[in-house]
């Protein structure tokens, strides 16, 4: 089938594997006290896409110390680290220039922490600019499991072996998170006359605690070969980034010494994941959503109050729960999909989910492209209940 869906970084499993190793190359974990570290009151200006990054240093065991810029992840959990709440203030502060103060707080707290939160593992990557070697991406509890990519991705290759079935349909591996979506030509259902969809599989892992490793149902659509993430309608495996207490020091990456990189069972982790995978391709559940998704094509599912005459391309009552259900979207996002339901003509539940979905293909950013199929999926899953909400939502008078 045609791949038309947004495309990752990476063409073939073994490209993947040499980016990721690539970046493998670059890592640097330590666990250390906060007390151990300082945060410098004045940002670094790399360039316009890295402006307002901190610097901080951190006092190696040995007596090394390590510069490293922090950024934008990073310094949100150093501020929830400090406290509940801290976050917004935090950004509030490098938002306004305060950086003095933005690091008076860092410091104080990072100083006088709770005795059992003190030691926490600081992940860093190396970077290629000269101001400082490291940039720090994450600073996450001793306790933090590293399940990191070209683990996962070497995990998972043994198990895909098993299912020659699989056809890559987009690879990407970004500076945290790694992502791999199959699909199967052998599992094919009809939602309408000619509106083919294929079971599939999609991998997701992220580095620094912003996700956990998730394996979960995928569709493909072969009409506008757009994709959508099926979570909600298929359980798949989800493995939490938490293990055995860590101590304190450098720590092993996977590449230099396997044995001791993680405690987690690989066996346990495989057999795992050629479950999940057997679900996401099983015929029986499959079956069960296509009909589910027949639901969500007829014609009491549909759409009536999706423009005006009275507003200029408008932000039809469905979109704005989009954004109150699923969080915010940006106005080129909100106005592609419009377009696209508009002009596709299918206004069903169906039609909306893959204007959506559809509307992931236009994205420059991976991220972005993704969490709009993972939106989709949602909106397919929803109950008739669910869905009549959006059906009986209505404009917003003007003010």
């Amino acid at each position: 089938m045609e791949k038309n869906m947004k495309q990752g970084n990476c063409s073939t499993l073994d490209n993947l594997s040499h980016v990721v190793r690539d970046q493998a190359a670059t890592k640097l974990d330590v666990v250390m006290s906060t007390k151990k570290v300082a945060i410098h009151p004045k940002p670094i200006q790399l360039s316009e896409q890295f402006s307002g990054f901190r610097k901080m240093e951190l006092l190696l065991e040995d007596g090394r110390t390590i510069e490293a810029k922090v950024d934008r992840v990073a310094q949100d959990q150093i501020a929830s680290f400090c406290g509940k709440g801290f976050v917004s203030y935090a950004r509030h502060l490098a938002d306004n220039g305060k950086f003095d103060l933005l690091a008076d707080n860092f410091n104080s707290w990072l100083h006088t922490p709770d005795t059992a939160r003190e030691n926490r593992m600081f992940r860093l990557i190396k970077t290629p600019y000269s101001v400082c070697d490291y940039t720090l991406r994450s600073m996450k509890s001793d306790m933090y499991l590293r399940l990191d990519n070209e683990f996962v991705l070497d995990t998972l290759r043994p198990v895909l072996d098993e299912f020659p079935e699989l056809e890559v349909q987009s690879l990407n591996a970004g500076d945290h998170s790694l992502h791999a979506k199959f699909t199967s030509p052998q599992l094919r259902g009809e939602v309408e006359i000619g509106d083919i969809v294929e079971a599939g599989v999609r991998l997701w892992n992220n580095e620094i605690g912003l996700a956990f490793l998730w394996i979960q149902a995928y569709l493909g659509r072969l009409a506008c070969t757009n994709g959508a993430v099926m979570a909600d309608l298929l359980e798949g495996i989800k493995r939490m980034h938490r293990g055995p207490q860590l101590g304190v020091g450098i720590l092993p990456q996977y590449y230099d010494d396997p044995a001791t990189y993680t405690p987690l069972d690989i066996e346990s982790l495989q057999s795992d994941m050629r479950s999940s995978i057997r679900r996401c391709l099983d015929q029986v559940s499959f079956d069960k959503m296509v009909a589910k998704l027949q639901d969500t094509a007829s014609k009491e599912t549909k759409l009536t109050r999706f423009s005006s005459p009275l507003i200029e391309k408008p932000e039809f009552p469905a979109l704005t729960l989009v954004e109150k259900d699923f969080g915010s979207l940006t106005k080129t996002v909100k106005s592609s999909i419009h377009q696209h339901f508009v002009s596709d003509g299918n206004h069903t539940q169906w039609g909306f989910a893959n204007a959506i979905t559809r509307t992931a293909n236009d994205q420059q950013s991976y991220e972005t492209a993704t969490r709009l199929e993972e939106i989709g999926g949602k909106v397919l899953a929803f109950t008739p209940r669910d869905w009549r909400r959006y059906q009986n939502a209505e404009f917003k008078k003007a003010a």
